[in-house]
Order: C-alpha cells, then sequence, then structure tokens
C-alpha cells in the first residue's frame, strides 16, 4: 500500500544525505540506512508516522534540516519522534554523547525505542557484515568492539526498560554474533 507520507520522508531523508556514505562501507550511500531502518519498523508493524520518522532519524543530527523544517514538511508528531532519537551535540566527547542520548530514551514513547531499536539493529547487523568480510570495521568506528558493544548493550537495558519487542530480541541476537564473529577471529 503507498503511502505519501513515508514516499515524502524517503525524499527528503535522500537528499538531505546526498553526499554522505555509510562507516560501514564508504561506497553505500548513507539513504540505504535510512530506508533500511524503515523497512525493519514497516515490518514490525509500525504505523506510517514511526516509519517516517524512522526514515528520517539521523537528519537532524546529520544534515542541514532544522526542527522547523521536519515540522512545517511533516508535522510535530514526526518531528518529536526524530528528536527523541537525535544526539543533540556531537561536539561532545563519544561517551558522553551516547549517555546524554541513553538518557532521552528514559521512558520515551514506543515509537522512539522503536526507532532507536532498528537503528541500532541495521547498524549492528551492518558492522557484522563487515566483520564476516574481513574488513577493519572498528577502525573507523570511534570505539573499539568493547566499548561498542557495551554501548549496545546500555541502549537495549534503556529499552527495554517497561518495553519488549522482537526487535529488542533480534538486536541482543545481532549482538551475541558480533561477540562470537569476534572470538572466532581473535
Amino acid at each position: 500500500m503507498h503511502s505519501i507520507l513515508i514516499s515524502r520522508a524517503l525524499e527528503v531523508s535522500a537528499k538531505a544525505h546526498e553526499g554522505q556514505y555509510r562507516k560501514s562501507d564508504g561506497r553505500i550511500p548513507y539513504i540505504s540506512h535510512c530506508a533500511a531502518v524503515g523497512v525493519i519498523l514497516l515490518r514490525a508493524g509500525y504505523d506510517e508516522t514511526v516509519v517516517a520518522a524512522g526514515i528520517l532519524h539521523d537528519v537532524l543530527e546529520d544534515t542541514i534540516l532544522t526542527h522547523d523544517d521536519l515540522r512545517s514538511e511533516f508535522g510535530e508528531e514526526v518531528l518529536e519522534l526524530v528528536d527523541l532519537v537525535t544526539e543533540q551535540d556531537k561536539s561532545v566527547p563519544w561517551d558522553e554523547r551516547k549517555t546524554l542520548y541513553e538518557e532521552r530514551l528514559v521512558g520515551a514513547m514506543e515509537g522512539a525505542r522503536a526507532i532507536a531499536a532498528a537503528d541500532k539493529l541495521h547498524n549492528v547487523w551492518s558492522l557484522l557484515e563487515s566483520l564476516r568480510r574481513g574488513e577493519p570495521i572498528f577502525a573507523r568506528m570511534n570505539k573499539g568492539p568493547t566499548g561498542q558493544i557495551a554501548q549496545w548493550e546500555r541502549v537495549i537495558a534503556v529499552l527495554s526498560d517497561g518495553w519488549e519487542s522482537q526487535l529488542l530480541d533480534d538486536l541482543r541476537e545481532l549482538i551475541g554474533a558480533v561477540k562470537m564473529e569476534l572470538e572466532s577471529g581473535a
């Protein structure tokens, strides 16, 4: 079924992220991640508002789009969801930025939790695929394996407080696969 809201979110996200590429593979346009988050949410049964916000989840953080841009184009509900999953100040050190992100998710509405879980799910899957191809993925990241895995596990703990979802189960499983891949390659 066609959704004008989702189609528009894909268009806006693609234009906003134009020229950006995935950290896991510098040849893959960034919009692939945004679209994958949307697909994960759609398959998990979320409505078009949550799916659209999932597609747009990184525009406030990584592009020139503003809160006003999102509000005027998509309305207050999409803006609120995107804002909840946005790291607010990328100038602070990685550890502090991630802690602030985790604090924003405490008690967040289900849609925001689902977007955060879908985002991490695709990121962990992408990282796992890079590891399986033998790529030095952690060399392109801010933290090594131990720090990155610990951060993912903290996010799961925050998200699962009062909310359980197949998205979280899938994320736990993928993190386990990353750990096994790292152990086998050590």
